[in-house]
């Protein structure tokens, strides 16, 4: 079995032109919701000089364009990368178990500490069945 986090609510659609190391996109979520006009993608609290990557992640409504607080690269090796704070998404929990109804947060890419094996919980997997898809990548609208 690899070693990847797999999460039911949280599979990403991720076509093969979107895996540049450089390109920041939105990830959105596959189902709109009460949203059919912009559905929700996700997001770091706060904006401009405010962005709170100490909180935890947040699915907020996309915003037309792409922003600081919303741009995510979805790198070759399974991380997503949050170029704005050097930051890479993280999911918690205990040795290599993740925690039911946890929230995502944004942490040091490849660090290890305490309760925290980079190697596991910054890896995910994505689909091209957006059947199984809960979030993808969107790429910006000019």
């Amino acid at each position: 079995m690899k070693n990847l986090i797999k999460i039911h609510t949280l599979i990403l659609l991720v076509t093969t032109a979107l895996f540049s190391q450089t390109n920041a996109y939105h990830v959105k979520l596959v189902d709109p919701l009460d949203r059919p006009q912009d559905g929700y993608c996700l997001d770091v609290a706060g904006s401009g000089n405010y962005i709170r990557s100490d909180l935890p992640l947040i699915g907020h409504n996309c915003k037309p364009g792409l922003y600081a607080d919303e741009a995510f690269v979805y790198k070759k090796d399974g991380t997503i990368y949050f170029p704005t704070g050097d930051l890479c998404v993280t999911i918690s929990g205990v040795n290599n178990h993740v925690l039911d109804h946890i929230s995502l947060t944004l942490q040091q890419c490849k660090k290890n500490t305490p309760f925290l094996n980079a190697e596991f919980m910054q890896k995910f997997e994505y689909t091209k069945d957006k059947k199984r898809s809960t979030w993808y990548f969107n790429t910006p609208t000019s």
